[in-house]
C-alpha cells in the first residue's frame, strides 16, 4: 500500500509539470504566430509536399541565397496541390520563422 502512495506522490507533481510545460510551449508558439501576423512580410510560397493536414512549402526571401523551406497545417478540405502557391508570412530578419496565412484580416 505504501508503495502505491509513493508512486502517486511522484506521479502527480510530474504530470502537473509536464502539463505546465506543454502549456508554456503552446503559449510561446501562439505569441510567435501573432508576432509573425503583425510584423511579417506576405509572400506567395510554393507547395512542395503534402502529408495528412500538413504541407511543406518554400519561398524566396530577399537577401537569402537559397529558398526558405517551411511546414504548416492547413484546414481540412483546403489542402493545396503540389506546385500551387499559398500565402505565407515570415519575419524579415528571421525568414525561417514563418506561418501559413489562412485569410487576411
Amino acid at each position: 500500500m505504501s508503495g502505491g502512495l509513493i508512486f502517486l506522490a511522484i506521479l502527480v507533481p510530474t504530470a502537473g509539470f509536464v502539463l505546465w510545460l506543454a502549456g508554456h510551449f503552446m503559449r510561446a508558439r501562439r505569441a510567435e504566430v501573432e508576432a509573425i501576423l503583425r510584423k511579417g512580410v506576405l509572400v506567395q510560397a510554393e507547395v512542395v509536399g503534402r502529408r495528412r493536414s500538413r504541407v511543406d512549402y518554400q519561398f524566396e526571401a530577399p537577401g537569402w541565397p537559397q529558398p526558405i523551406k517551411g511546414r504548416g497545417r492547413v484546414r481540412r478540405g483546403a489542402m493545396p496541390a503540389e506546385g500551387e502557391r499559398i500565402p505565407v508570412r515570415y519575419l524579415p530578419g528571421h525568414p525561417h520563422i514563418s506561418t501559413i496565412v489562412e485569410r487576411e484580416v
